[in-house]
């Protein structure tokens, strides 16, 4: 399942890098609803992207649904 799988979260790392997440996360926690018009990405869909990214440690989902980068993220 881990290949499968890595096949998915390499991609999810690609859309965020070429979305310009990490860019727009460097100066504090913010919302999918925050990031997706300076992305140019879908709310829901960049929401998702996140919490999937969140699994393997890119980022971090805080209770109020803010997401920040983790060290391998930066």
């Amino acid at each position: 399942m881990n290949l499968v799988f890595g096949k998915c979260l390499t991609q999810a790392v690609s859309v965020a890098a070429h979305l310009g997440v990490a860019d727009h996360l460097k100066d504090g926690p913010r919302t999918a609803d925050a990031l997706a018009p300076v992305c140019g990405a879908n709310a829901d869909a960049l929401h998702r992207l996140l919490r999937a990214l969140s699994t393997v440690g890119v980022v971090v989902e805080h209770p109020d649904r803010t997401f920040s980068l983790t060290p391998v993220g930066d």
